[in-house]
Parts: C-alpha cells; sequence; structure tokens
C-alpha cells in the first residue's frame, strides 16, 4: 500500500457523505487510487490505532527465575 500526498490535484474525498477535499491518495500496488481527506485519514488512524496495538518487547534484562537443585541428604536413593 502507498500513500501519495497530494499537493497539485483539487479531488474530492471518496469517503461517502465527506464533501472534504482529498489531500491524500491512497494505491495498492500502483491500482486504483482512493482519494481521502485529512478528517477522513485521521479518522481511519484513530480506528485502526485503537484495534492494533503493538506488544511490548520482552526485556533481555529481566531475572531470570532461580531454580533451586535438590541435593542429595545421606540415606536418599
Amino acid at each position: 500500500m502507498e500513500v501519495i500526498k497530494l499537493t497539485d490535484k483539487k479531488v474530492r474525498c471518496d469517503t461517502i457523505g465527506c464533501r472534504g477535499m482529498a489531500r491524500y491518495a491512497l494505491t495498492v500496488n500502483g491500482g486504483r487510487r482512493t482519494f481521502i481527506c485529512e478528517a477522513c485519514a485521521n479518522a481511519v488512524y484513530e480506528a485502526v490505532a485503537a484495534d492494533v496495538v503493538p506488544e511490548s518487547p520482552t526485556s533481555i534484562f529481566l531475572k531470570k527465575e532461580k531454580t533451586v537443585s535438590k541435593k542429595a541428604v545421606k540415606g536418599d536413593k
């Protein structure tokens, strides 16, 4: 997917019910372009960001749990 910032084109937003002028064009593999205004782009961003939350990486500095080894006691077999 590619996001193209429009600078010279005057195109309406493709979102249904929106009357804004497009500021971005979205395209997949150079195919058909979907034009989207800044307000709709922010709404899409917020919706996706709420659903896709990255997990924090595991720290290499975390202490590992110590395993207690059993020592043989006299009389144990």
